[in-house]
């Protein structure tokens, strides 16, 4: 069953999969600025494809205790640490999740979207951005990164003293500008979340100087 509260949510035009929103998503979270995750597809049968509470249902695993590699890793790229119990469930809670892509791509993992897949989900990304405006979307994954739309212009060049410099995105929306950041895919070979914490750490404090009000400094976490 969908979280209560969310279900009462006015009616989407575009979008299929209605996505998480965390409890303390926004101001209140740990971060203090508004955070989209952005996944790319969902995997499933055609029944579950059917289903607009689908990515909600499974996030409401995630922060009752259900542990997978994707879920820990994303998560640890912002605390800087593997997260524990509590850790988990306050991450989740922090942030909202989206999947880019709004249909089923398949019965099992690996399966690549088409390229109607990614044009028809363009409205839907825009649709999510107007209603929720985020203000730093962590993309996860080159192929998502590769397939967003290029309304909006080119963000700020992200640079750190020993790794070099890598580019950013911004859409706008009427709370502000969301900046967008790529990271590899957290189930990608050799994936190592040490490999992304500063970047992440970066991008959030680049997000914050674009939208002065959430300029403050990070917290501890």
């Amino acid at each position: 069953m969908a979280s209560p509260g969310l279900t009462s949510e006015s009616s989407f035009s575009h979008v299929r999969f209605r996505p998480w929103v965390g409890e303390d998503y926004g101001e209140n979270c740990q971060w203090h600025i508004p955070i989209m995750v952005l996944g790319e597809s969902h995997y499933g049968t055609e029944e579950e494809a059917r289903d607009q509470y689908f990515t909600i249902e499974l996030m409401e695993r995630v922060v009752t205790g259900w542990r997978y590699a994707f879920w820990t890793r994303v998560a640890s790229v912002f605390l800087g640490r593997r997260p524990t119990d509590e850790d988990y469930v306050r991450f989740w809670q922090s942030v909202m999740f989206y999947n880019f892509i709004q249909e089923s791509v398949g019965r099992v993992s690996r399966t690549r979207p088409t390229p109607a897949m990614w044009t028809n989900a363009v409205p839907a990304f825009q649709e999510v951005l107007e209603r929720y405006r985020p203000l730093f979307i962590l993309v996860t994954g080159k192929q998502l990164w590769d397939n967003l739309p290029n309304a909006g212009q080119i963000g700020p060049t992200i640079a750190l003293p020993d790794r070099g410099q890598r580019e950013s995105w911004l859409y706008s929306h009427p709370g502000g500008h969301a900046l967008s950041f790529g990271i590899n895919h957290p189930q990608s070979f050799g994936w190592k979340y040490q490999d992304w914490v500063a970047w992440v750490a970066a991008v959030l404090e680049a997000a914050r100087h674009i939208n002065p009000k959430y300029a403050v400094a990070l917290p501890a976490n």
